[in-house]
């Protein structure tokens, strides 16, 4: 393990170790900076539960923390709760199968503000979104599931809380979904409107692609639809 007490900035600090293939327990409370951290480290398949990423800083920015990495999950309890930014913090994971139950996006942060931009685009070893995860205070997800094209369930729920939605906010958020279920996007749909939000002046629209297979969308669907 691994304790860094006073240490603010972590921007990098792994980038492109193409022979990091683990990474032990790490304790970064101050740590408010993360950008591109992992990014490159192709043979980083796990992270440890009990890492403490910057849960005692403030607006702690994740942008492309992970990204390019070769996580296959992220593990149960991994908190980085006071994250402000996750843009493209988990992109183009491509072995990325699994989200851990508990992991911690946000949460914390002061502000309903935490930008989702990309950040589990294309993805596309995911087949399942967690019950539980927390994306509450999130306001911006324009491409965070673009390309996840095994995706095929997503819960109902995550959006019912978020934050005043930025410009385009969903934008293309699940463009290229080939597989995701008509209930996945009833849930989409109606948690979205469940929030109460009104749509953004620019960029109002909610772009998703999903499996036509499963099933003619729902009327309970359609009328999340209209109330939108």
């Amino acid at each position: 393990s691994m304790s860094f007490p006073n240490a603010t900035t972590f921007d990098y600090a792994w980038n492109g170790s193409p022979s990091l293939t683990s990474f032990g327990t790490i304790q970064a409370p101050l740590g408010a900076n993360f950008t591109s951290a992992w990014q490159n480290c192709a043979a980083l398949t796990s992270f440890p539960a009990g890492a403490k990423l910057g849960t005692s800083a403030e607006n702690v920015n994740f942008t492309n923390a992970f990204r390019d990495s070769g996580l296959t999950e992220l593990p149960a309890g991994l908190d980085m709760s006071q994250g402000s930014t996750f843009q493209s913090a988990f992109n183009s994971c491509h072995s990325l199968a699994t989200i851990g139950s508990g992991v911690l996006f946000g949460t914390a942060n002061a502000t309903a503000a935490v930008d989702f931009t990309s950040v589990f685009r294309t993805c596309d070893a995911l087949v399942t979104i967690p019950a539980n995860l927390n994306l509450s205070k999130g306001n911006d997800f324009q491409n965070a599931f673009r390309g996840c094209n095994k995706l095929v369930t997503f819960p109902a729920g995550i959006f019912d809380a978020i934050g005043t939605p930025e410009p385009n906010c969903f934008t293309n958020c699940w463009t290229a979904c080939n597989k995701l279920s008509g209930a996945s996007v009833f849930n989409i749909l109606s948690s979205i409107d469940t929030s109460g939000q009104s749509a953004p002046s620019t960029g109002p629209q909610i772009t998703i692609t999903y499996d036509v297979a499963t099933g003619a969308l729902s009327a309970a669907t359609n009328t999340a639809i209209d109330s939108l």
